[in-house]
């Protein structure tokens, strides 16, 4: 611990320079010493310059997780106050989350809040344990970088792969995933789960006599009636041009129906105004719910043929299909 202290304190060796510095003017020490003193402080000054340029924050702490020294970029991460070096991190550095991470040296993603207003920042964390030759633990290094941007342009490819550009409702790529994982929920648990799938009728003839941005404007409707009606814990998805996929968790088949046909009557019973006329749209509707047999293939197919008999039926209607 005191080879980690005389190593990076380097406010105190500072103070020492100084102070042999002052003495050899009134001792008249020799001018070798006097030389030797001042290259060693230039040297400790440069090297805490040095650390408080680097834009990574960086922490020393000793083996019982005592603040040594920090740099500037370290003390903005943390907000750490003024007398953060000498006390414990977890005292000088208040909601210290992940404190733990210290413990191993594989790098570590956390997600901090940088100061009272709210300000998220993401920082990969890498802790660097120093131990002496006979392998006993000196203290820690901790490198604090600063990932935000890095984690927003993920987020952001994340979603543009993920979600339709048009109605922000997953795609049908990812709708399949969650669908996926919904299903092994099921099977786990033993809840029933509920699957629509909701087509926009005589949508061509909207494209094609009102134009294709009053289209648009048309789904995005579509998309602001279903998620009004349906809950949060619902999956909604556009899987095509003008048709919708909603997985229904913890909804048996009668439910599934009822919820398929407050949707329906909700988006009969409001038009959109395009800003010189109001459309009425209305939607087909097909059901299907889980079995102890069913397969995603399977259940998607039985609630397309439910939907293409709502169709074959003068639309604006919801008809089911269960296979056990």
């Amino acid at each position: 611990m005191q080879t980690l202290r005389s190593t990076l304190e380097f406010s105190e060796q500072t103070k020492t320079y100084l102070m042999k510095l002052t003495r050899n003017t009134t001792t008249k020490e020799p001018d070798w010493l006097l030389e030797q003193s001042a290259k060693a402080l230039e040297l400790a000054v440069a090297r805490s310059k040095l650390l408080d340029k680097l834009p990574d924050g960086v922490l020393v702490l000793d083996s019982l997780f005592q603040i040594m020294d920090m740099n500037a970029s370290a003390r903005e991460y943390l907000q750490a106050p003024a007398d953060a070096v000498g006390r414990h991190a977890r005292d000088a550095i208040p909601n210290l989350s992940w404190f733990d991470t210290l413990l191993t040296s594989i790098p570590q993603q956390v997600e901090w809040t940088q100061d009272p207003l709210g300000t998220r920042r993401w920082l990969q964390i890498e802790s660097l344990h120093l131990n002496d030759k006979q392998g006993q633990r000196l203290g820690y290094i901790v490198i604090l970088r600063d990932i935000t941007e890095q984690r927003k342009t993920e987020d952001k490819l994340r979603h543009l792969a993920t979600t339709d550009s048009l109605t922000g409702l997953w795609n049908r790529r990812h709708f399949t995933e969650r669908f996926e994982q919904e299903l092994e929920r099921t099977r786990r648990y033993g809840q029933p789960l509920g699957l629509l799938i909701c087509d926009i009728d005589s949508f061509k003839r909207v494209n094609d006599i009102l134009g294709h941005a009053v289209g648009d404007i048309a789904l995005q409707h579509i998309t602001a009636m279903m998620e009004e009606t349906l809950r949060k814990v619902d999956i909604i998805g556009r899987i095509g041009g003008e048709e919708f996929a909603v997985l229904l968790p913890n909804t048996d088949f009668t439910e599934t129906i009822q919820t398929a046909e407050r949707l329906r009557m909700h988006i009969e019973a409001h038009p959109f105004n395009t800003g010189s006329e109001q459309v009425h749209l209305t939607v087909s509707i097909g059901v299907t719910a889980y079995s102890e047999s069913s397969l995603l293939d399977k259940m998607l197919k039985d609630a397309d043929d439910a939907l293409y008999e709502a169709k074959s039926k003068g639309k604006n209607r919801t008809e089911y299909q269960l296979n056990r």
